[in-house]
């Protein structure tokens, strides 16, 4: 067990505890906050009496670790500005742990990150949800896609509007997206009814083979496995948002 020795707590949901402790166990889960310094034996102290503590602050939506603060455009990877709808493409894929920006985030209170794509693309990928305390990405994600970046506003218009291709105006970016989602749903159609037809030649072929066994299908033909669709990551990538599942 550790204890936090605090001049201030804020717990948010009632009112500020001075001159407490908050008690930690070994999993690192806060089991109690409380007045005054008297703690458990052989609890672990770390004194911090000259500071306020506060929970985490969560920011929903953020660039840090992708568009960074001290590298430079080497590796500025936050829009991959050559398609305006790129609903493939991952975030996580571009996390840099060194980011200044992680750095600033920690000492300014924020634990943790929901990093998005920027806004250069209609659609412009999957978001990452991550603490900004750690050095090595793969110990710091929380939730690997947690949500799709979209855009309709300015950004998308100045990005492909000054190369005259689509989309120029706000009914270029909305039409792409609507396109985009009529394609995902025929492409959720396809392959729903690809598992049913599939379902169905497996129930006819144990019926054709128990006819061949008992030497009953000399009438018959024997069924023929319907073609699986060819997979697209494009529209794959959508179906969780058709679903619902990002809400």
């Amino acid at each position: 067990m550790k204890a936090i020795l605090c001049k201030e707590i804020i717990p948010v949901t009632k009112e500020s505890i001075k001159e407490g402790y908050i008690l930690i166990d070994d999993k690192g889960k806060i089991k109690k906050i409380a007045n005054g310094k008297d703690v458990l034996k052989g609890t672990e102290i770390i004194d911090a009496s000259d500071f306020v503590a506060f929970p985490g602050i969560i920011d929903s939506h953020c660039h840090a670790s992708v568009f960074e603060e001290s590298i430079g455009i080497g590796l500025q990877d936050g829009n991959e500005s050559t398609d305006p709808v790129t609903p493939f493409i991952r975030v996580i894929d571009a996390i840099n742990p060194d980011d200044l920006g992680l750095r600033r985030a920690v000492a300014g209170g924020i634990t943790t990150i929901c990093v998005a794509p920027g806004s250069g693309n209609v659609v412009g990928g999957q978001m990452t949800t991550m603490k900004t305390h750690g050095t090595i990405a793969d110990d710091i994600i929380i939730k690997e896609n947690s949500g799709m970046k979209c855009a309709f506003g300015e950004n998308p218009k100045r990005n492909y509007g000054s190369r005259n291709v689509m989309p120029q105006t706000r009914m270029g970016s909305l039409g792409l997206f609507r396109q985009l989602l009529m394609e995902t749903q025929n492409y959720m159609n396809k392959w729903a009814d690809y598992k049913k037809k599939m379902k169905q030649y497996k129930e006819d072929l144990k019926d054709y083979d128990k006819k061949e066994k008992e030497g009953n299908n000399k009438d018959l033909t024997k069924p023929i496995e319907p073609s699986k669709p060819e997979r697209n990551l494009k529209y794959e990538s959508m179906i969780p948002v058709m679903e619902k599942k990002y809400l």
